[in-house]
């Protein structure tokens, strides 16, 4: 604090004013109070602003300062910190200052001009009369938290996502052993039945239902793992029929789907974001509709690309909504029912790919969204063979270790029908007992992960010290991303596989020990 003030001067002493420091006072002190990162704002009895930091200036950005209580309630809107209460005016901080109250760190949410919802952590006090002892106004200090409340709402969102990765990896992966046993059974019956037609349809269409439910569970593993793009050919017609599964179940029974779908479009995308990007468009859609309404798919080509639009009959957006549709966490949905990353995901996904994202709409004539992808080739059809390809070496030993005893048992069938002799196992302690009981093999085909405390590498490992050149197939439906695909001697198979999925593993290892 500045006690005094004086200047030296040639020939004497001259005292400053008390005027004088006073004005160099108060220049100090608002030079002080502006280099604060907090927002300080001083009001009068009416609520008038009398002085705001060079903080609340910016903050403002050039609106009008309120002159009286009122215009402050006309002016923003104020809500508890979890957007669940709008306060009454009589609750305002401001009020309740000018009231005498004192406030210490209080968390809200306030809307200002022009601007989304933003977190203060605000204190305040009246301003009394020393003599009179009357409330002459109130000061407020407050901090913007607003960025650190959106770090947060991510990070929860990705725990959220995390957990939801967990529960679906756990249920994908029990759902690919049952796949995985209808699919090897399946060829089995396939070879059986050569000659009888009707049974020959039989078996053909339940290997197409397996394989399409394997690729929808596909889809799950990578959405939850949210996997890098690895854009293939897509044939959109067909790629719809599956979407459809999981849009329908999302959008609920009162929607009405009408698809228009120019068939022979091929797409150049990743498959697996390609359907989360649709799910969250048509999700999107429902909240716009209230649940019940029209939605309409359509694929064509436009000028070189391929288009899928999603249209509904819901609310429609204004301009200023439809300006900000695509920015991460911008949301116009009630607290608690929307992140804001919906539009956002599809609009990156679209640019990556070499697309792009448009949105037309207005309020109340509902919303078109079209997805812009590269249009591809159709790709070369894949001959698929009931037959497994011939053998090198047979008859070939394999142990096959799995804790789910459906697996085992199509597994076993399927490969002692192609003239191998096998053993199976429960988990990795009763397949190193057999070892050590004398079993002698050629091959060992293992799950990823059973109980009991070893893994499928684990085992495969333990059983190397004894053997070192063991051949091995480790297979897993889960989407490990730290599993490596190959090594010496062994191979990574993904469940569900087909047959010439299985026999080309086994025939590698053969051929070339790796």
């Amino acid at each position: 604090m500045l006690t005094s003030l004086k200047l030296a001067q040639t020939g004497g002493q001259c005292e400053l004013t008390r005027e004088q420091i006073a004005l160099r006072r108060a220049a100090l002190f608002e030079t002080i109070i502006d280099s604060m990162t907090e927002h300080v704002l001083v009001v009068d009895r009416t609520g008038a602003v009398i002085f705001g930091n060079k903080s609340q200036r910016k903050h403002l950005d050039g609106a009008p300062a309120p002159r009286t209580r009122e215009e402050w309630e006309e002016a923003y809107a104020i809500h508890t910190a979890d957007g669940s209460r709008k306060l009454e005016f009589s609750e305002w901080p401001l009020n309740r200052a000018l009231r005498g109250d004192f406030i210490e760190s209080i968390e809200l949410r306030a809307r200002f001009p022009g601007q989304s919802d933003n977190f203060f952590l605000l204190s305040s006090r009246p301003l009394i009369d020393e003599t009179t002892g009357q409330i002459e106004g109130a000061i407020f200090v407050s901090r913007d938290i607003t960025a650190m409340r959106r770090t947060e709402e991510e990070l929860r969102h990705s725990q959220k996502l995390e957990t939801i990765g967990q529960l679906t990896g756990g249920i994908a992966h029990d759902f690919n052993n049952v796949l995985a046993a209808v699919l090897n059974s399946s060829e089995v019956l396939a070879r059986a039945v050569v000659g009888d037609e009707k049974l020959e349809r039989a078996a053909a269409t339940i290997e197409k239902a397996a394989l399409r439910g394997a690729e929808l569970t596909r889809h799950l593993l990578a959405f939850a793992r949210h996997q890098t793009l690895s854009p293939k050919p897509i044939d959109l017609a067909s790629f719809l029929t599956d979407a459809l599964m999981l849009i329908r179940p999302a959008i609920g029974a009162m929607i009405e789907i009408d698809v228009e779908v120019q068939h022979g479009l091929h797409a150049f995308a990743d498959p697996v974001q390609l359907t989360t990007a649709l799910l969250n468009l048509c999700v999107n859609a429902r909240d716009a509709m209230s649940g019940v309404g029209e939605l309409t798919i359509r694929i064509c080509e436009t000028e070189g690309l391929v288009e899928i639009c999603v249209a509904d009959t819901g609310c429609g957006m204004s301009p200023e909504v439809r300006e900000r549709a695509v920015e991460p966490f911008f949301t116009t949905k009630e607290v608690g029912k929307g992140s804001g990353l919906g539009l956002s995901m599809v609009y990156g996904f679209a640019q990556q790919s070499g697309g792009n994202l448009r949105i037309e709409s207005k309020p109340g004539a509902g919303a078109r969204i079209t997805l812009a992808l590269p249009k591809a080739a159709a790709p070369a059809p894949v001959a698929i063979s009931a037959a497994p390809p011939t053998l090198p070496v047979s008859p070939m030993r394999v142990l096959i270790v799995d804790d789910d005893a459906m697996v085992r048992e199509a597994l076993k069938l399927h490969l002692s029908s192609a003239g191998f002799q096998t053993t199976t196992a429960a988990d990795g302690p009763e397949a190193i007992a057999l070892i050590e009981a004398g079993l002698e093999f050629d091959l060992l085909f293992t799950d990823m992960v059973m109980p009991r405390g070893m893994t499928g590498l684990a085992l495969a490992e333990k059983l190397r010290e004894r053997r070192p050149e063991i051949r091995v197939i480790v297979s897993t439906g889960y989407v490990e991303d730290d599993l490596p695909e190959a090594g010496p001697n062994w191979l990574l198979l993904r469940k569900p596989y087909s047959s010439n999925e299985l026999f080309g593993a086994i025939r590698r290892l053969i051929l070339t020990g790796s």
